[in-house]
């Protein structure tokens, strides 16, 4: 599909004189590649042993715009697809094209499983901040800010969008409660999942009604697309006719 809707991608692979055999593209010599009995292409030992040489890799990337970004990708091969600071970039290098044997099955599933360890480890300790109800709301989420690197106002405004006194107002345990929006600007900033915001609500004294906007945007919101940055979660909600979160003015 890539290689079709990209005419630019269909002259860089027939420039290097590829062909697709057995998942990769790789260049169209005898070195690399054989004719079976049934006249299919099929990988030759070389390509496997020479992938940098053999094989054109095509990854697709999501990085944020930084100085220097353009001299990184110097010398690649590349597209770029902006949104707003987000640039999705797919690149062509040889240099980092897998080989046959990365896509072994025992491989892919104990990174899997390392992968669920890692999240349930987090959501244990998460549960820990959220679910002791010896701390208030100001010591949870300021436990919560402390777990995720948040120990500055300008980092707490630039992840929530919200105004640099309410980080110390909670730092300070002087707010008893947060508003519904406030919430969810920090679980979006924090990268906190559904249930996190409504075991932070209780502490605020409110009850989440999925059955009512914005209570149940904001909980399929943080299900539907976890880890979601704010300046995309606003777009959503933006979308959907909501008001954006954060009580600093973020123009586009």
């Amino acid at each position: 599909m890539l290689l079709w809707e990209n005419p630019r991608l269909q002259q860089w692979v027939r420039g290097g004189d590829y062909i697709f055999v057995e998942g990769y593209f790789v260049r169209n010599s005898t070195r690399y590649v054989r004719l079976d009995t049934q006249g299919a292409f099929r990988l030759k030992p070389a390509a496997k042993k020479n992938p940098t040489k053999a094989f054109l890799r095509i990854d697709s990337i999501l990085t944020k715009d930084y100085v220097g970004l353009d001299k990184d990708l110097d010398g690649l091969f590349h597209l770029e697809h902006r949104q707003g600071v987000d640039k999705r970039i797919i690149y062509l290098d040889p240099a980092h094209q897998a080989t046959p044997d990365d896509r072994d099955d025992q491989k892919v599933y104990a990174a899997a499983a390392n992968s669920l360890s890692l999240a349930l480890a987090e959501d244990a300790r998460l549960e820990e901040i959220i679910g002791n109800r010896q701390l208030s709301l100001c010591q949870s989420i300021w436990e919560l800010f402390e777990y995720k690197g948040i120990r500055y106002p300008a980092s707490f405004r630039e992840r929530t969008g919200l105004y640099d006194a309410m980080f110390n107002k909670i730092k300070n345990g002087k707010m008893s409660t947060l508003s519904k929006d406030s919430l969810m600007a920090i679980c979006v900033g924090l990268g906190l999942n559904a249930y996190a915001l409504t075991r932070l609500a209780e502490k605020a004294g409110i009850h989440l009604n999925r059955d009512r906007m914005p209570d149940g945007m904001y909980l399929t919101l943080l299900e539907r697309f976890p880890g979601l940055s704010l300046y995309d979660a606003n777009g959503i909600l933006e979308a959907q006719g909501m008001a954006p979160l954060g009580s600093v003015d973020r123009s586009r």
